[in-house]
């Protein structure tokens, strides 16, 4: 059963994310959800909209270019995480059972530190394995 899930969106995809969150809000209602800094506010302010006390917790984790996206990716690897859902790879649930290595090798995420600078990290093998044997 999927309990623990983490979604990501990046700046220009977070309504796609929040509008996938409301659609899914009754499905979603017994998961433990695992956001990086302004994708969980965001999703747990839609929640407790549709469903009130009954809206799921919602983890914050760090923003994503201060770390959040690395303590999703340590979750994962650690085999806490039983479903990602990221923007542009899945477009509704049923996409994530037919995720494959070759979409998630190499997958990359560029990070901003706070001095303008940016970092470029990417999937590897490990990590598709992880994710996919989850």
């Amino acid at each position: 059963m999927i309990n623990n899930i983490a979604l990501v969106a990046h700046d220009s995809r977070k309504q796609e994310l929040v509008d996938w969150v409301r659609f899914n809000a009754g499905s979603l209602k017994h998961c433990h959800l695992y956001c990086t800094g302004t994708t969980g506010r965001l999703v747990d302010a839609a929640l407790t909209e549709l469903l009130g006390p009954e809206a799921p917790p919602v983890v914050r984790l760090l923003s994503g270019p201060l770390g959040g996206d690395f303590e999703i990716g340590g979750m994962i690897a650690e085999g806490k995480i039983d479903m990602l859902y990221a923007n542009g790879l899945v477009k509704n649930i049923a996409d994530l059972y037919s995720l494959t290595y070759e979409q998630l090798f190499g997958l990359e995420k560029v990070i901003e530190d706070d001095n303008g600078k940016t970092k470029t990290i990417s999937f590897r093998e490990k990590t598709v394995q992880n994710i996919l044997s989850g």
